[in-house]
């Protein structure tokens, strides 16, 4: 009986082996190419960040981004937070924001 474990043991180890071999330098080549990618903001994530800087103390990841809209070289859109919502300008890089409350 034991041979039999023994034998099933080795063939399993084998066969997984065999697996990671095929598996393993697929993932390996994608890991580098998204390593090397640049990162490059979004316009959304653009908007919230001006967002931002111009409430003060409030974390960029929780602003909503809607309604937005191109005026005379400027970006008009609504940011919703938790609880309350804002009506913001800035230029199109996101600089010279200023929100006002409603």
């Amino acid at each position: 009986m034991s041979k039999l474990i023994r034998g099933a043991v080795f063939a399993g180890v084998g066969l997984t082996s065999a697996l990671v071999a095929q598996v393993a330098p697929a993932q390996v080549t994608s890991d580098r190419r998204m390593f090397f990618k640049p990162y490059t903001k979004s316009q959304t994530e653009i908007l919230q960040r001006a967002t931002s800087d111009a409430i003060g103390n409030l974390a960029w990841e929780s602003v909503t981004v809607s309604d937005v809209k191109k005026v005379k070289n400027k970006v008009q859109w609504t940011a919703t937070t938790r609880s309350n919502k804002y009506f913001c300008n800035a230029d199109p890089d996101g600089q010279e924001s200023s929100c006002e409350r409603p």
